[in-house]
């Protein structure tokens, strides 16, 4: 469960915002993920101390996490997508 406050919560509901302010332009959506990963790559490079070792292992492990939560949210960005689609276009 996140915790009301948490920086969990406020990163999430940034990334949806901004998700959401894109309206599915392509370039604003991969220069999110840009600044997303670069502050991830941030964040590992800090909890490991720069050990080589350290950071493969918790990058494979948030790349695991990463598509595991790709795979939940995928249902609702399918959803939103038919929404922003003009009437009569097929997917």
């Amino acid at each position: 469960m996140i915790k009301p406050g948490s920086f969990h919560e406020r990163l999430a509901a940034m990334a949806a915002r901004e998700a959401a302010d894109a309206g599915g332009d392509p370039d604003r959506m991969a220069e999110a993920i840009e600044g997303l990963a670069d502050a991830l790559a941030m964040m590992v490079a800090a909890a490991t101390g720069g050990n080589p070792s350290g950071m493969s292992t918790m990058l494979e492990g948030a790349s695991n996490y990463a598509f595991e939560r790709t795979a939940h949210y995928a249902p609702v960005a399918r959803f939103l997508a038919t929404c922003r689609r003009p009437a009569g276009d097929k997917p």
